[in-house]
């Protein structure tokens, strides 16, 4: 199964929700997630695939404040491997409640960012052995790098002051 663009979604609200599923389904993932910021704007997104219960248990609980994948990411200029976020303290205290919302703890978070000072992130996840990780990992890596700039490219753009 190929990849969908974003060119080929017709324009409605959930037009990247729709991307996001199409990425967990082309490269075997559970559950995907964006975030992106511009400045310019002074507009955040935030787009997931995740359930409305643990979006509701992550903002309730302020999970954002203290989850390492979003906070290693955005001092990172290299795809972040949750793997070696494991043994972080804050990471057990994000991911072992996840657990109980069908969210494993292995993933990636790949940075992005613009030439206008914005910046964005894809997040993806998969409830598996280290072994099937790595091997899922280190096959799809170039292709989720190619999909997370596509992606934020084409939020960044919705935004009437970036155009």
């Amino acid at each position: 199964m190929d990849l969908i663009s974003l060119h080929d979604i017709p324009e409605s609200e959930d037009r990247y929700t729709k991307f996001l599923h199409n990425i967990c389904e082309t490269y075997e993932f559970d559950d995907a997630a964006y975030a992106g910021i511009n400045p310019v704007g002074g507009v955040m997104h935030a787009i997931v695939t995740y359930s409305d219960e643990w979006q509701t248990y992550y903002q309730d609980n302020h999970l954002h404040t203290i989850d390492p994948t979003l906070h290693s990411a955005m001092r990172s200029v290299a795809p972040v491997d949750w793997l070696r976020l494991n043994k972080d303290q804050n990471f057990r205290k994000v991911f072992d409640p996840a657990r109980e919302f069908g969210i494993g703890d292995k993933g990636i978070t790949i940075p992005i960012r613009g030439p206008f000072g914005e910046f964005g992130m894809l997040s993806v996840t998969r409830d598996c052995s280290k072994e099937e990780w790595i091997k899922l990992r280190n096959n799809v890596m170039i292709e989720l790098q190619q999909a997370a700039a596509h992606m934020h490219d084409n939020v960044m753009r919705t935004e009437p002051l970036s155009r």
